[in-house]
């Protein structure tokens, strides 16, 4: 990564509450750098590049690698690791189908509760949507997307469903990337997203069910077609596995295998081996 992070960064989310609220603050710096795709899904994590990276000492980062290991952000291989975790098409596929029955939960609710001028703004981010896939605007169409499904979700006035919402889609980041340049897909998930609104603007709970619900699954089978069409990848233990096979019978680690640095840089004989910043980890994941 060509960007580095100091002290300075973390001082605005530190609290003085002690080593605790310091390990929460780097967690919370980490988990935004996943979720931006600034570190390559499957990446192994290291304790003493971070600590630099932060300028703190290693125990708040493991702390930090502990939480989001709980959160199931990070995968730990023995005697090889923190990775970054890598979500199977399975595990995907699993999730999409929770995540409809919860939108599609949040669509009945908010049918009933949403006010008049949240459904003006929802009605005003479908044109937007509109607008972006006109002017070939990927990147703009995708905020404006994440928009509309977070107003959707505070219009239920359930605390406990977006939490539990906004916890999977954090996991579905570790899914595949989606590339946001196909305009036939943008318009058929805008026109969705417009039928979505339509029933939440009719207060009909029956309607908003089956839009939210059908809209993510159609989202689901779009992911799996473009997931089906890529070469598979290795999991992290496949990936260590092949790391170990090939210090066994190379006796060395070669530009492949040895491991890296969150920056891109790689530990060679223990060793810093520059490398230059690493390619982006994708663009974003199929939000629908």
């Amino acid at each position: 990564m060509s960007q580095r992070l100091g002290r300075e960064d973390l001082s605005d989310s530190i609290l003085p509450m002690g080593a605790r609220s310091l390990s929460m603050a780097v967690r919370a710096e980490i988990e935004k750098l996943i979720l931006g795709h600034r570190l390559p899904i499957g990446e192994r994590l290291n304790e003493s590049s971070f600590a630099a990276r932060f300028g703190v000492s290693r125990g708040p980062i493991r702390e930090a690698f502990r939480g989001l290991v709980e959160a199931g952000l990070l995968e730990f291989v023995p005697n090889q690791g923190v990775f970054i975790r890598r979500i199977s098409l399975a595990q995907a596929i699993e999730a999409y189908e929770v995540r409809a029955g919860l939108f599609g939960l949040a669509g009945r609710l908010a049918a009933s509760r949403i006010r008049e001028d949240e459904i003006a703004a929802l009605r005003a981010l479908v044109r937007g949507m509109e607008a972006r896939i006109a002017a070939g605007d990927g990147a703009g169409y995708y905020g404006l997307n994440l928009d509309l499904h977070a107003r959707i979700l505070a219009a239920t006035r359930n605390a406990q469903l977006v939490a539990t919402y906004e916890n999977l889609i954090k996991k579905l980041h570790l899914f595949r990337a989606k590339n946001w340049d196909n305009p036939s897909e943008l318009r058929t998930a805008n026109t969705e997203h417009a039928a979505m609104v339509a029933a939440l603007a009719a207060r009909d709970e029956a309607a908003a069910f089956d839009a939210h619900f059908g809209h993510v699954m159609n989202a689901k089978t779009r992911a799996e077609a473009a997931a089906r069409a890529e070469p598979p990848q290795d999991t992290p233990e496949e990936a260590a596995h092949a790391r170990s096979g090939s210090r066994r019978g190379n006796h060395h680690e070669d530009a492949d295998t040895a491991p890296r640095r969150p920056d891109g840089d790689r530990l060679r004989g223990g060793r810093l081996r520059r490398t230059g910043p690493r390619a982006g980890a994708g663009e974003d994941p199929v939000s629908g």
